[in-house]
């Protein structure tokens, strides 16, 4: 938020500067009037701390009527609202006309001082014709003073007759330095011109395949699930068994009175119903260990031992939170 004192000052010397000859341009053209209506209006907005709207008054003035005055007051707004880089090159911008006012020209000069540390500066040399844009200007060879620019690594590419030059910068906040543009390839054909970081394809994706750890779990799963086949068939053959047995003994009396005959096929049945009751158990006893050994292989399995694949984990970690503290088990993936 900008105080009331040092938000009027600059304003009121820009306000002074863009009336001073305003009864006359009046007379000559009728824009000059409309541009001043936008731009009091701009003042009022940037005096109650509405700097956005107060800018878009001074854009809607300048573009009516260009004065450096009103050129002057859209940088400053510029400046309020953290754009240092608009806000530098319109400053240069106004002071580069002699109907600036002495004030604002004076104060025009304090506020590039200050956005200097802030911005870099660069000086383009190349051959003379070459077009480029950077940071949204578009200039042509040579120019008559270096550019603006916000700090960082950037690629310019120019265009010169169908031929692309191009040329990487440093640029560093505070400092002046050079960006020679030369031909990228005689064979290579015009381009956009950008300022922008150069950027590179990601890697393909390779297709996925089923890991060591799926594979071996997998196996002992299937094996758990045939177990549990085993132990389920060998037990319906038992109740059947049994209830053979129990049949036969329900209708013969005495069926093992003497040996031989009925009873030997009595006991037979018997017999073949406990075997198979005791295969059942031990089907089901396999089933669950099988799917146990399944289940741990696939959380626990070591890490490191699937190549470039995430190993995962568990461990038991300290946990702590709003209103509580302890342990808690974790997995890495």
């Amino acid at each position: 938020m900008v105080t009331p004192m040092k938000a009027y000052c600059p304003i009121l010397a820009v306000l002074l500067g863009a009336l001073s000859f305003s009864s006359v341009a009046r007379a000559e053209d009728p824009r000059k009037a409309q541009a001043d209506a936008f731009f009091e209006e701009g003042v009022k907005l940037h005096n109650a701390d509405r700097e956005a709207d107060a800018l878009e008054r001074f854009k809607k003035a300048y573009a009516l009527y260009p004065a450096p005055n009103t050129l002057m007051a859209q940088a400053r707004a510029e400046h309020l609202l953290g754009r240092p880089l608009e806000a530098i090159r319109h400053y240069r911008e106004a002071l580069k006309n002699p109907l600036l006012h002495p004030k604002n020209g004076d104060l025009a000069r304090q506020y590039i001082a200050e956005l200097e540390v802030r911005t870099a500066r660069v000086s383009v040399t190349g051959p003379s014709g070459a077009k480029f844009s950077i940071f949204g200007e578009t200039l042509r060879l040579p120019l008559d003073a270096p550019v603006d620019v916000e700090p960082g690594t950037f690629l310019v590419h120019a265009d010169l007759d169908g031929k692309v030059l191009q040329g990487t910068i440093l640029a560093v906040a505070g400092k002046l330095v050079v960006l020679e543009l030369k031909p990228k390839d005689d064979s290579a054909a015009p381009r956009a011109t950008t300022a922008s970081p150069p950027t590179t394809e990601p890697p393909p994706i390779a297709p996925s395949t089923p890991s060591t750890r799926m594979i071996v779990s997998g196996a002992f799963l299937a094996g758990g699930l045939a177990a549990l086949g085993l132990g389920v068939g060998f037990g319906v053959t038992s109740t059947a068994s049994t209830s053979d047995a129990k049949g036969l003994r329900s209708a013969t009396p005495g069926l093992c009175a003497s040996p031989g005959g009925a009873c030997d096929v009595y006991k037979s049945k018997a017999d073949d119903a406990d075997h198979q009751a005791t295969l059942s158990t031990i089907g089901y006893i396999a089933a669950g260990a099988l799917a146990a050994t399944a289940v741990t292989l696939f959380v626990f399995w070591p890490s490191g031992s699937e190549g470039h694949e995430p190993s995962r984990s568990a461990r038991l970690a300290p946990s702590l939170g709003p209103g509580f503290a302890g342990f808690s088990s974790q997995f890495a993936f």
